[in-house]
């Protein structure tokens, strides 16, 4: 025999079911919202993180009783907190660093940190009061943002300059600079890569040396 519920506790087996439905439809939505979520977090972590290189960069530049090897000392602290050297060093080698030996990959990497903070010193040095700006940011999977920018002076037109940013384990690091859609890193590999092919590991790294040696003197 069925034995049927009284009115209230009918009414209440029917409002406990509406319950667990809406909690189950909020648990489906809060699990489809969770990456959308997370993306926002990454892509408002990965701007803050790009304005806060620039206001370094800028106060070290703005700083007119610094001197170039202090100037220097300063872009190397930055370079070392903010890019990923290893993983851009990798990438600009290309198919090449398989080929390398472990004590040839650390000669380079180390070579290279050099290299490129010397190249930023020398692009620095031409500061003349120009301001920067972040003007947005794109999200290209779940741990790369491209934040967008601009790179003001009064009198000129804005120079657009894009910071491809990697996210790993709540840490940000600057994988790219492109500059009037000119990839770093894309440049770089295709100028490695044709040294290499030319003349050898060996020549690329003494050219690195030979460019790290030339703003060193400048900046002493």
């Amino acid at each position: 025999m069925t034995i049927g519920l009284c009115a209230p506790l009918a009414e209440f087996a029917k409002a406990t079911a509406v319950l667990r439905f809406v909690g189950m439809i909020g648990a489906i939505i809060g699990i489809l919202a969770a990456p959308a979520v997370r993306a926002a977090d990454q892509s408002t972590m990965a701007r803050q993180f790009v304005e806060d290189v620039g206001v370094r960069v800028l106060t070290i530049l703005s700083e007119g009783d610094n001197s170039s090897a202090a100037r220097h000392k300063q872009f190397v602290a930055l370079f070392v907190d903010s890019f990923d050297a290893p993983l851009i060093g990798r990438f600009v080698l290309g198919r090449h660093w398989d080929a390398l030996k472990e004590d040839q990959r650390a000669s380079y990497l180390e070579s290279f940190n050099k290299y490129i903070v010397a190249i930023y010193a020398a692009q620095f040095a031409t500061y003349d009061g120009e301001m920067f700006e972040i003007t947005g940011s794109e999200m290209k999977s779940e741990r790369d943002t491209l934040v967008l920018g601009e790179i003001k002076k009064p009198g000129e037109a804005a120079s657009k300059i894009h910071f491809h940013v990697l996210t790993r384990d709540n840490s940000p690091k600057i994988v790219d600079i492109a500059v009037g859609g000119v990839s770093l890193i894309v440049t770089k590999r295709s100028e490695f890569g044709s040294v290499i092919q030319r003349e050898g590991f060996e020549s690329l790294k003494r050219r690195m040396d030979e460019t790290i040696q030339r703003v060193s003197a400048d900046k002493s």
